[in-house]
């Protein structure tokens, strides 16, 4: 199962890759608000890249355990940093993974490009349902734990913003992190 899950994520982001050639730039990807979003996180290491990352996730079922709640986005992500600024596009799975006793939710998310990969570890995201029964609003606060390739040695935290559909429709969520090796 895990080459299938492997296989599935490396497809969408050949295909997200292509389809993404065309696509404006959102303007969440700025330098100016990614710093107005981080401005209370504070850079905790020598080399720091501030991320700003957005993308449109959708529900899927997990292979395995059907109870286990993912989404699953195509997403345009950049790193902001002294020197440059560099871009990617790439796929995020984000998997639910518990539930504190005060009703917050705790995720895993999964950021792959074709550079490498950055994951994060039991973020808290805060959910608040809306007048429509299937979207629901969340908050979170990210825990960026590691990375590989280009992202090698970078950790962090940040926050996030989306609308989720859980109907079947897309949502859509803009992330931020600060990541400092």
């Amino acid at each position: 199962m895990h080459t299938l899950h492997r296989s599935l994520v490396c497809a969408l982001i050949a295909a997200g890759s292509v389809a993404s050639a065309n696509s404006p730039k959102d303007p969440a990807l700025t330098r100016a608000k990614t710093s107005a979003a981080l401005a209370g996180i504070a850079a905790t290491g020598k080399d720091c890249r501030d991320l700003a990352l957005v993308g449109d996730p959708q529900e899927v079922k997990h292979l395995d355990n059907p109870s286990l709640q993912q989404t699953l986005a195509h997403v345009q992500f950049t790193l902001f940093a002294a020197s440059a600024d560099k871009s990617y596009d790439g796929t995020v799975l984000a998997t639910i993974v518990g539930k504190d006793p005060n009703g917050d939710l705790r995720g895993n998310h999964h950021i792959v490009a074709r550079e490498g990969t950055i994951r994060t570890e039991r973020d808290v995201i805060s959910i608040t349902p809306t007048a429509d029964k299937c979207i629901v609003n969340a908050k979170a606060k990210i825990f960026y734990k590691d990375g590989t390739g280009a992202f090698e040695g970078y950790s962090g935290t940040g926050v996030a913003e989306a609308t989720l559909n859980f109907c079947g429709g897309a949502g859509h969520a803009v992330v931020y992190g600060r990541l400092c090796k």
